[in-house]
């Protein structure tokens, strides 16, 4: 399934954004953890972005939440971010494992890019999703992430 506007949203197992100053999945707002923070940024979808700008340490987590694999199948995760020659590979953990990694990484940077990854074959049962920096590109200059929105649905 290719991810559109209402794509994922309508038919996703979890749907997470940043809004009025606050991360939420839903339907509940989530608890920053780590030294991630919601910062200002005028050309993303919505002004704003979960960023770990401030100190972009390496294997910093942030949980987002959790949500319920009604299903054993393939699933995959889209992420709206914005990219930078500074940012570095985000990696999706379920349930503490990584699962996929996002390479925010781009020569010039833009907003509201829009990239997937697989996540495998998920089981059935209730899972927790988080996301850290772990890595970066080689061409990269740093560690950085600004993510405005992760959504993972059935393939």
């Amino acid at each position: 399934m290719g991810y559109s506007s209402r794509g994922a949203e309508a038919q996703g197992i979890f749907k997470w954004h940043v809004t009025n100053s606050r991360a939420t999945y839903s339907p509940n707002y989530v608890a920053l953890d780590g030294t991630w923070t919601i910062v200002s940024h005028v050309a993303s979808h919505g002004g704003q972005l979960l960023s770990n700008e401030t100190t972009h340490q390496l294997n910093d987590e942030v949980a987002l939440g959790g949500f319920y694999v009604p299903t054993a199948a393939a699933y995959t995760a889209y992420m709206i971010l914005s990219t930078g020659s500074d940012s570095g590979e985000i990696h999706i953990n379920i349930n503490g494992t990584d699962t996929g990694t996002i390479d925010g990484y781009a020569a010039s940077g833009a907003s509201n890019v829009i990239k997937s990854v697989s996540l495998g074959t998920l089981t059935v049962g209730a899972k927790s999703v988080s996301i850290d920096v772990a890595d970066k590109n080689a061409s990269s200059s740093n560690y950085y992430a600004n993510i405005q929105a992760l959504f993972i649905a059935e393939d």
